[in-house]
Order: structure tokens, then C-alpha cells, then sequence
């Protein structure tokens, strides 16, 4: 199993990654296991912001997109008294 692994570099030095989004350099690699803890080590040496997750970066967007609609209110419920169809209508 591969794990995702997000590095963000940023120039002023490391806060909250979103708050600096465009003053830094960040990319994501897909080491190997083994690869994982040499990695992290080394980015901790060099206090390197680091942020690892089992997620495709895509999958983690999307639900993050689906996140933020609902909160608009972008959202359908749907009545378990009624068929799907009905409830679409």
C-alpha cells in the first residue's frame, strides 16, 4: 500500500498551509513504505510542513467540494415516504 504524502514549503516559514497557498512550493509524492519514515525524516529535519494521508488527493478534494456545498445548502433530502422518482421530481 502506497501512501500520499503532501510537501508544502513555504517562504515565511510554516503556519496553516492555506493561509500562505501561492508564497510556497509544495508537491505530493507516492513513496513506497518503506520510503514513508526516511521522508518524513527528513522534512522534519528540515522543517518541512508534512501531511500524509491514505487518500487519492482527488478523492479527498471532492469530498471536501461536497463539504463546502452542503454548508451552502446545495443539497436535496429526500423523503423515505416517496420513491426516489418521486422524490426528484
Amino acid at each position: 500500500m502506497h501512501s500520499i504524502l503532501n510537501i508544502c514549503v513555504l517562504h515565511a516559514g510554516c503556519c496553516k498551509r492555506d493561509a500562505y497557498e501561492g508564497l510556497g512550493s509544495s508537491g505530493t509524492l507516492e513513496p513506497a513504505r518503506e520510503q514513508l519514515s526516511a521522508l518524513k525524516a527528513i522534512a522534519k529535519a528540515w522543517k518541512i510542513n508534512v501531511e500524509t494521508s491514505p487518500y487519492n488527493p482527488d478523492f479527498v478534494a471532492r469530498v471536501k467540494e461536497g463539504t463546502k456545498q452542503v454548508k451552502e445548502g446545495k443539497f436535496t433530502t429526500l423523503d423515505p415516504g416517496k420513491s426516489i422518482w418521486e422524490n426528484l421530481k
